[in-house]
């Protein structure tokens, strides 16, 4: 019977499974899943040999060493979103051509004298629904809000629309990588719990001592014997 951990597992495969663009996060997904599984078999498994003491504490080790590894996963993780967001961001200014022009400095005064920020906003939104427009956009994006008077959230957000309305693609697949990560996130925190569910430091080490107590006392019959 799979315990509730290999389950939600499975429901955060078959999510990412479905997720068309996930870049190189399929490798930190799938080494999640692998520690996640390979403990699961094991602790579900003992070897016949092994007394349920011994079973125990190859399975701590085990989960131990999964642990060791899950942080170092997610950054990577994390790192790879943050690349491939960025070749995404890229993509898009080469795009949409969304970089100053030589009238940059003009662009910024006609929104500045404008009398409200009601009134920029209006003119920006007006603009961004042509994609021909993308120079002026890149005049305001890099450019302090003391410059051309628009707050910084709102021409973000003027950002993300003109891009929407020009590139959805592109949009989708940082969409799609967003979720990606969200998912990857979700089953390093399956992991930690499965691991430390599997870690009772003061069982363990009882049990050890115990097995370091009867190793001593046949040392010391086999000495008595030669």
């Amino acid at each position: 019977m799979r315990t509730p951990e290999q389950r939600a597992a499975q429901e955060l495969s078959e999510r990412f499974s479905k997720i068309e663009h996930r870049g190189n996060l399929g490798e930190s997904f799938s080494r999640l899943k692998s520690g996640i599984d390979g403990l699961s078999q094991m602790a579900a498994t003992r070897n016949p040999f092994d007394t349920p003491e011994g079973h125990r504490v190859k399975v701590g080790k085990q989960a131990q060493k999964l642990q060791q590894q899950l942080g170092k996963i997610l950054e990577t993780a994390r790192g790879e979103h943050l690349r491939q967001s960025g070749s995404l961001s890229g993509q898009a200014v080469e795009r949409l051509n969304l970089r100053p022009n030589r009238f940059e400095s003009e662009i910024r005064q006609v929104l500045l004298r404008m009398p409200t920020h009601a009134d920029r906003l209006q003119w920006l939104q007006e603009i961004s629904k042509d994609v021909s427009n993308g120079p002026v956009l890149g005049a305001l994006l890099e450019a302090p809000a003391a410059l051309h008077g628009i707050a910084p959230d709102a021409l973000r957000s003027i950002e993300r629309e003109f891009i929407q309305n020009n590139a959805p693609d592109l949009v989708q697949k940082q969409n799609d990588l967003d979720q990606a990560l969200e998912i990857v996130t979700a089953l390093y925190r399956t992991a930690e719990r499965i691991s430390a569910s599997h870690q009772d430091h003061a069982e363990l080490q009882r049990i050890e001592q115990d097995a370091a107590r009867a190793e001593a006392a046949a040392a010391e019959v086999q000495k008595a014997l030669a």
